[in-house]
């Protein structure tokens, strides 16, 4: 009776073991990368990224993991939604082959003004701007949204700067035609800076 007892305890304390490990391993995975990990999943498409990103007018940034290292390396902090950033907005992006226009806000001023940037293609999928210093690579993609990595932007959360970010974008509508009228070229937003 007691051999009997003893190989329950150990069996029960096995598969305890196995839940726990299991239960952990998700756990990581889960914080790593939720867009590889089955959280959000790509549909298939026969487009190709920038045919993706050139068919809308606008893109949002609506989830935001950084890190430290490029390729989701090292000490990584999750943002979420970015909504607003250091005094402003997280850029609304438009793209066409040759040319990347961010539109900005200061919510500080309060004044909107769009920058565009020629591009200069490394590959299908990476993509530099602002004379070589900043990139854009595509990570995965699908005709409704667009997996980024960047090092365009920066946060430091105690103590630690990240410099690399990746970037969920979805796409934007517009409902007011009209809504360019609101921006400032960078020009005029420079100009509008010093005058103020």
């Amino acid at each position: 009776m007691r051999k009997i007892w003893n190989f329950a305890m150990a069996a029960i304390v096995i598969v305890a073991s196995a839940g726990l490990l299991a239960a952990c391993d998700k756990d990581d995975v889960g914080t790593d990368n939720p867009w590889s990990n089955g959280e959000y999943e790509f549909a298939e498409t026969n487009l190709s990224a920038m045919e993706v990103l050139s068919s809308t007018d606008l893109w949002i940034a609506v989830d935001i993991y950084y890190y430290t290292e490029p390729d989701g390396k090292g000490d990584k902090f999750y943002y979420g939604n970015p909504g607003s950033y250091d005094g402003g907005s997280f850029p609304l992006y438009s793209f066409t082959p040759k040319f990347l226009t961010t539109y900005n806000d200061n919510l500080a001023i309060p004044v909107r003004y769009y920058i565009d940037y020629a591009l200069e293609e490394v590959d299908e999928n990476m993509y530099l701007y602002n004379d070589g210093k900043e990139y854009i690579k595509i990570l995965d993609y699908d005709e409704k949204s667009v997996l980024i990595e960047t090092n365009a932007f920066l946060t430091t959360r105690n103590d630690v700067t990240y410099k690399y970010s990746t970037i969920l974008l979805e796409k934007k509508e517009m409902l007011d035609p009209n809504w360019k009228d609101g921006y400032l070229s960078y020009d005029e937003y420079l100009e509008f800076m010093e005058n103020k």
